[in-house]
């Protein structure tokens, strides 16, 4: 059975001022705009959500179990596992997959980030990385040389999230991106060199101040419609589009999955929720660019 929520989202104001944050934490003080939405259950029609049509969408995916304490078998397993995921669940099929990098969600680690560390579920809506931010990112992760050439056709950002135990509370929302509209999407720049807590555990956590991208804020339209999946189970996973090359007109095309976490008030003093997400560079090398 359904249950649909009604719950806050947190949006930043449509006239917002700020160009540059120094992390996720600076996420909620300027996001003022809090909407109390009904977030829709998908559970009765997660097969209906493409990441084609809606910019996100739901798979059955049955995991290694890994300790996510042991960072070491996260990136040797379950990046193969998830490259090979992508590379059998997407159509058409991509030539090369590459997990680039992963954030956990748990009380039993504070290294979540490999940028921030920021413990906890982001409950402010945003997109990982406007277009701009994304070409960044590619160059970051790979080799300069193999970034321009494989920037040359067709390529992506797909990030696979999915619980490491059933989630009961906090949630994650994920905006329909047909419904998204030009201006709903506000390019912000992330600037590590200036977040506190990345200085400080920088040389004990290895967590990095060099890097800075572009990232996304949103703001709320009355057509957004959000959806999340009850008691998601860690045999599920959700696909979310954060960039793809096809998308030619940039934020404003639409059908990119902007995301959020939210408080179900029913679950609020269940045992606090426990996830992994991994950032996903996509290629199809036979398919040139659009005009």
């Amino acid at each position: 059975m359904s249950k649909n929520v009604m719950s806050t989202v947190n949006f930043v104001p449509a006239n917002l001022s700020i160009k540059t944050m120094s992390g996720t934490a600076d996420f909620y003080g300027y996001a003022s705009n809090k909407q109390f939405l009904t977030i829709h259950d998908a559970r009765e029609k997660k097969d209906d959500f493409t990441l084609s049509k809606n910019g996100f969408q739901y798979i059955t995916h049955t995991s290694a179990y890994i300790p996510i304490l042991d960072t070491t078998k996260i990136k040797s397993d379950l990046y193969t596992e998830k490259a090979e995921l992508l590379m059998n669940s997407l159509t058409p099929r991509p030539s090369y997959v590459k997990v680039a990098s992963n954030t956990i969600r748990s009380s039993l680690t504070d290294l979540n980030s490999e940028y921030t560390g920021t413990p906890g579920p982001a409950r402010t809506a945003h997109l990982d990385h406007t277009s701009s931010g994304a070409k960044n990112y590619l160059y970051e992760k790979l080799p300069h040389e193999d970034a321009s050439r494989l920037s040359q056709t067709r390529w992506a950002i797909i990030n696979v999230w999915r619980p490491l135990k059933t989630i009961k509370r906090d949630p994650l929302a994920v905006c329909d991106g047909s419904t998204l509209r030009p201006g709903d999407l506000l390019p912000i720049r992330m600037d590590y060199s200036n977040n506190a807590r990345a200085k400080a555990l920088g040389g004990e956590k290895g967590l990095k101040t060099t890097v800075s991208w572009e990232i996304a804020m949103a703001t709320y339209n009355t057509n957004q419609k959000w959806y999340y999946l009850s008691e998601m189970g860690v045999e599920e996973a959700l696909l979310m589009r954060i960039y793809d090359s096809d998308l030619v007109g940039g934020l404003d095309e639409g059908r990119v999955a902007v995301h959020a976490s939210f408080e179900d008030p029913s679950t609020k003093d269940e045992e606090a929720r426990e996830s992994i997400e991994f950032r996903c560079l996509v290629f199809w090398e036979d398919q040139p660019l659009k005009a």
